[in-house]
């Protein structure tokens, strides 16, 4: 990547995380929720079913806004530096 497309990628990866962050603070609360229930002796299954319905929601919204970010990525860089990207990427999550 020349100089200019490394300043819109630094630019489009703290857009990136910023969009991510709230998020994912949301996603650790409604799991930390859900864990708690491991103390209680009785708790409602709709309690828990709920609350993994908004987890899954919440981690569906997160691969969204990343697919989203590959996109625009992709409009700055050639499809070589981009695979490089995403098999770095999925390195990562591994």
């Amino acid at each position: 990547m020349d100089e200019k497309q490394q300043e819109r990628y630094m630019a489009l990866v703290h857009k990136h995380r910023s969009k991510l962050k709230p998020i994912g603070n949301g996603l650790r609360n409604y799991k930390d929720s859900l864990f708690s229930l491991l103390s209680e002796r009785h708790a409602d299954d709709s309690i828990k079913k709920n609350a993994l319905a908004k987890i899954i929601s919440i981690n569906s919204q997160l691969n969204m806004i990343t697919l989203d970010h590959f996109k625009k990525v992709k409009t700055i860089c050639n499809l070589c530096i981009l695979s490089h990207l995403i098999r770095s990427s999925q390195r990562l999550l591994k």
